[in-house]
């Protein structure tokens, strides 16, 4: 159904604007336009080989696995350090070590 659409859209683009003035009715509707041609008799032009599957490691879903945790190693090294930047915020800038609790009690 899309090819006899896709023909009338190229059609319309490969009229030029000169020709349409001149056009004083529509087209003949072609009947039975959305259903396949019938089949022809004539052999294939060419055998295509089909392609081959799972032949090479790249190709595999091993490879896709593979890359995907590869990419995953760098997004949980971001979060963990994201993480530990909130808990030193939220310490008060210091880290939770003995020279940290020796300053604030000084302080008082």
């Amino acid at each position: 159904s899309y090819a006899s659409a896709g023909a009338l859209i190229d059609q319309g683009f490969a009229t030029p604007v000169a020709a349409e003035a001149s056009l004083d009715h529509l087209p003949a509707v072609v009947p039975d336009a959305s259903l396949p041609p019938p089949p022809t008799t004539e052999a294939p032009a060419a055998l295509v080989a089909p392609p081959r599957r799972g032949s090479s490691f790249f190709e595999s879903s091993a490879f896709a696995i593979l890359l995907l945790l590869v990419g995953l190693v760098p997004l949980v090294a971001l979060r963990r350090r994201m993480i530990a930047t909130q808990v030193i915020r939220r310490s008060g800038g210091h880290e939770h070590d003995e020279s940290a609790t020796l300053v604030r009690s000084n302080r008082y």
